[in-house]
């Protein structure tokens, strides 16, 4: 083996302990741990309904289901709990495009109200950074969010970041577009392309004052449909 291997294998060592380490500062895993079946995360409690949506006055948790740069599109069932790998027409959910830019995950005790035009299932928001655990539920800060019609529906997503750890010092969506170029417009022309052409339309990109708007909203509605 000679040294240029050497290096590269401590090099790639090095890496991998820092992705854990940031990815074990910013992820609470579900005491007990889920049941893993091939195709379903089962939990102690509900997913949707065991968990609050916030964490004091600025942080809010997170049920990760699709971990970054992966492509088979996992969700909470809202009837059962689990997190499942559902099928249309017996072909399992894979998104045929790139790899999702982000964590993207739901946030518990909430819903998009359609009788406000949304889609009837809970909020939406992508954590940016490296992948964390299918089934983790995770506590993040909200710095915006892309607002967006999906055939018609709203279908709004939260940005979000880990609360401590990958981007630490980023507070708003300035804050990412003036440090990180680009970030913002990467994640946009993901969203409107990833079910294909014509599906999705962006209506706006907001700071993290309007996120916690729809956020607070999406809460309210959940309340309420649980009430009735």
């Amino acid at each position: 083996m000679n040294k240029v291997t050497v290096r590269f294998i401590l090099f790639l060592g090095i890496v991998l302990f820092s992705c854990q380490k940031r990815n074990e500062s910013s992820v609470t895993v579900l005491p007990p741990l889920p049941q893993v079946e091939e195709h379903s995360i089962k939990d102690s409690v509900h997913f949707l309904h065991g968990y609050p949506a916030m964490v004091g006055d600025s942080l809010i948790n997170v049920v990760v289901e699709i971990p970054t740069g992966t492509l088979e599109k996992w969700e909470v069932n809202k009837e059962n709990g689990h997190l499942e790998l559902p099928e249309i027409d017996g072909i399992r959910r894979v998104v045929d495009y790139l790899g999702y830019p982000g964590n993207y995950g739901m946030i518990p005790q909430s819903l998009q109200d359609p009788a406000k035009g949304g889609d009837g299932d809970p909020l939406d928001i992508l954590i940016l950074g490296p992948p964390l655990t299918r089934g983790s539920l995770v506590e993040c800060r909200v710095i915006g969010i892309i607002r967006m019609l999906d055939n018609g529906e709203l279908d709004d997503k939260l940005i979000g970041l880990p609360a401590k750890g990958y981007l630490e010092n980023i507070r708003t969506m300035k804050n990412l577009e003036d440090d990180y170029p680009g970030m913002i417009e990467i994640l946009t022309i993901w969203f409107e392309n990833y079910k294909g052409k014509g599906q999705v339309k962006i209506k706006s990109i907001s700071e993290k004052e309007e996120a916690f708007q729809v956020l607070q909203e999406a809460i309210a509605a959940y309340q309420k449909n649980m009430n009735n």
